[in-house]
């Protein structure tokens, strides 16, 4: 692959997690991931994470939550994760162990330009609407939120 704009080294890698069951589909994005890594769910389903880094599109999604494995299987390309946060005791352990995986969580982001709700992809499920269908980061914009955020080998 030639780079056409050297700046494209400098900036991040964007991970997110998107589902990978037909009832969460449309999916939005994936089509500009570098790579995209097919993770075991717990269950008999499983979980993608789009990586990019040569091109941010607009939009990636469903966005979902972080699992444990994240931690490992991302660490080593020290990308911005997106995600929409997980329970307790996996937000502790990934905060415990991420020194190479800066979190944009949904939930701390909300409001920002780096996540948007796709409304038309909103239901209700026991008179509670459920939003798991609807959430979507934009790369760009989390890079952007996190004025920080750099290649790890250009951090002194």
């Amino acid at each position: 692959m030639t780079v056409t704009d050297p700046a494209t080294l400098t900036r991040p890698a964007v991970a997110v997690k998107v589902p990978n069951l037909k009832v969460e589909q449309p999916r939005v994005g994936l089509n500009a991931a570098d790579i995209v890594i097919c993770q075991p769910n717990g269950d008999s389903a499983t979980r993608l994470c789009p990586i990019f880094h040569s091109q941010y599109p607009d939009a990636v999604g469903p966005v979902r939550s972080i699992r444990p494995a994240d931690v490992a299987l991302l660490s080593p390309i020290f990308p911005v994760f997106a995600n929409t946060g997980a329970a307790d005791w996996v937000m502790n352990y990934v905060k415990a162990n991420s020194e190479h995986l800066e979190r944009m969580t949904y939930l701390d982001y909300r409001g920002t330009a780096a996540y948007s709700v796709d409304k038309s992809r909103l239901y209700k499920a026991n008179g509670k609407t459920q939003y798991d269908r609807a959430i979507q980061a934009h790369p760009e914009e989390i890079v952007d939120d996190e004025a920080s955020v750099v290649a790890p080998w250009l951090r002194p």
